[in-house]
């Protein structure tokens, strides 16, 4: 402010200078607190550079991966991609989905046209399936035996319009089917949450109840009315309160299929509350 201004102004209360025209000029509490929300503003600003930078290298890195796909016709997404690429044998193949490096899984070409990735198989009771949240979410289990894909795969394979299809056998090697036209799974911040829909097949409707229902493990209880359906039935599931389906509970031998309520590799629809099954299959196919 120079001498005229000075001459055309007077202070008030020692801090703020009120102009003769009666509008503020300055004030130093304001001033301090300009100052401490520009450092802020600042601080906030590279938090966000930082993100960014971030950001735009995990970017990069997915385009780098989408390029060498279409450059690479090797490449193999999924089990239909074998299948279309002219292998129609049961077995173990190695896909790689976007944003994974390769890795073995299960391809059923046999079954219903083919094509089916295998992402879960119960058969004798080898592996125990009463694990924790990170297991579940990795993936654990022998893929020629017993075995969980892993939720993080299963959400990135699930991403394009996918069905599902579940098989289950009695200990009387009665079989049955469920087949679902849509299958999704959300991310980790949705806890996995189960997206299915448009049921077929002669199993029953096993997954109704547990559309849009989140995945519970021993660790986290994420069932609707937090009654730990994952502890009771020791094994891992999209309980709801708790279910009509659990194909990831306790093995039980010995009782041909008699078990306590909801316990065991159960499907409701089939053969009712009090039966777990003697093997469970669960197996995805992309949409073409």
């Amino acid at each position: 402010m120079n001498a005229a201004q000075r001459q055309q102004s007077e202070t008030i209360d020692g801090n703020t200078t009120i102009g003769k025209d009666n509008y503020i000029l300055y004030s130093k509490e304001d001033h301090a607190e300009l100052i401490a929300l520009l450092h802020k503003f600042k601080n906030e600003s590279e938090k966000a550079l930082l993100s960014m930078k971030d950001s735009k290298e995990e970017i990069i890195k997915l385009l780098a991966d989408i390029k060498n796909r279409t450059s690479n016709d090797d490449v193999m997404r999924d089990c239909v991609d074998w299948q279309q690429s002219g292998k129609t044998t049961n077995g173990i193949y190695s896909i790689t989905p976007i944003g994974f490096k390769p890795f073995d899984v299960y391809c059923d070409m046999t079954t219903d046209g083919g094509g089916w990735l295998v992402f879960q198989r119960r058969i004798d009771g080898t592996i125990d399936f009463f694990k924790e949240w990170v297991s579940y979410e990795n993936g654990f289990g022998d893929i020629n035996s017993e075995f969980w894909l892993g939720n993080k795969k299963l959400h990135v394979l699930t991403q394009e319009p996918t069905e599902l299809r579940v098989d289950v056998m009695a200990w009387d090697n009665e079989k049955r089917y469920a087949k679902y036209s849509t299958f999704r799974l959300g991310d980790a911040s949705s806890k996995y949450t189960l997206y299915v829909d448009g049921y077929s097949g002669d199993a029953g409707d096993g997954l109704a109840l547990h559309h849009e229902v989140k995945f519970s493990t021993r660790d986290q209880d994420n069932d609707v009315q937090r009654k730990d359906c994952a502890g009771s039935n020791k094994g891992a599931w999209w309980y709801e309160n708790c279910s009509h389906s659990s194909l990831n509970g306790q093995y039980i031998k010995g009782t041909d299929g008699v078990a306590r309520k909801n316990m065991g590799i159960n499907w409701e629809k089939f053969k009712g509350d009090y039966y777990s099954m003697k093997t469970a299959s669960m197996k995805l196919r992309r949409k073409v």
